[in-house]
């Protein structure tokens, strides 16, 4: 009958040391939470930013690749 008492007291200090931590470290999981939406958000936003670059490298190369001549360029009537 001792032993029974012992654990049960046991599971009982368990089940408040856990429920302390949990209550200690709610904050944190949320902060947590927060900071991985974050970096999701700033994720994408890298990746926006690369497809626009590409976008723009890709439109320099065709423009770049284009024959000039002085002829297309003039100061208008002057």
């Amino acid at each position: 009958m001792e032993n029974n008492e012992n654990l049960l007291e046991l599971i009982e200090r368990l089940e408040e040391r856990i429920k302390n931590l949990e209550e200690k470290y709610s904050g944190a999981l949320a902060d947590i939470k927060n900071l991985e939406e974050e970096n999701i958000e700033t994720s994408n936003c890298l990746y926006e930013l690369s497809n626009q670059i590409d976008a723009v490298d890709a439109r320099i190369d065709i423009l770049a690749a284009e024959p000039y001549t002085i002829n297309q360029f003039n100061l208008g009537n002057k």
